[in-house]
Order: structure tokens, then C-alpha cells, then sequence
């Protein structure tokens, strides 16, 4: 939840500061062409344990492989390294996990 609020309220100021340089171009006569914000649709990953190592496979593309590691964080720094994927909602038996930016968030935090 703390995540999610988080990044709702990284959007909504992006948002604001956004409208407020296309009002101030528009007062001094500025014209901007205004792009269409782009959506990222998170991907959902699943970590497989075979012996020592972990396998992440992607669920949205028939379960790609996308890497192999050790430990979860070694998953979440060859996710962002390799595939170059930021944001990433990740099952780990019974865990939910963020990849974010190379590093692991709890997909649930508890008050």
C-alpha cells in the first residue's frame, strides 16, 4: 500500500507540474506540442527454486525465461541489467514482490 500511495502521488505531481508549464507556455505565447502520456502495463514474474538457484520467468510472454540468480535481489539487479524492466510484480512461493528499479519491495506492507 505505502508503494502504491507512493507512486500515485509521483503521478498526480507529474501531472500538476506538467499543466503548469504548458499554462505558463501558453501565457507567454509558447505553443507545445503535447504528447500522449505512455502507460506501462507491469509485467508479472514467478521465481522457481531448482537446487541452489532461482529461475525468474515472465507469466505475460508464455513464461519467458528472463534470468537466473542466487538470491532474489541478484533477480531484481539482472532484471533491470539485462532485460532492462523497472518495475516488475513478482510471486515467490507464497511472497508478492516489486522489482523496482533493481530492488526488491514487499508488494504488501502491513500497518
Amino acid at each position: 500500500m505505502l508503494i502504491c500511495g507512493f507512486w500515485l502521488g509521483s503521478i498526480f505531481t507529474t501531472n500538476r507540474i506538467r499543466k503548469q508549464i504548458f499554462q505558463i507556455a501558453k501565457e507567454k505565447g509558447i505553443t507545445l506540442e503535447e504528447e500522449e502520456p505512455k502507460i506501462q502495463k507491469v509485467p508479472s514474474m514467478q521465481i522457481e527454486k531448482h537446487g541452489n538457484l532461482l529461475y525468474l520467468f515472465n507469466l505475460n510472454k508464455d513464461n519467458t525465461f528472463m534470468c537466473q540468480g542466487a538470491t532474489v535481489d541478484e533477480l531484481a539487479e539482472k532484471l533491470l541489467h539485462y532485460n532492462n524492466i523497472e518495475v516488475a510484480y513478482v510471486r515467490h512461493g507464497d511472497n508478492n514482490l516489486l522489482f523496482i528499479k533493481g530492488k526488491v519491495e514487499s508488494a504488501v506492507h502491513e500497518s
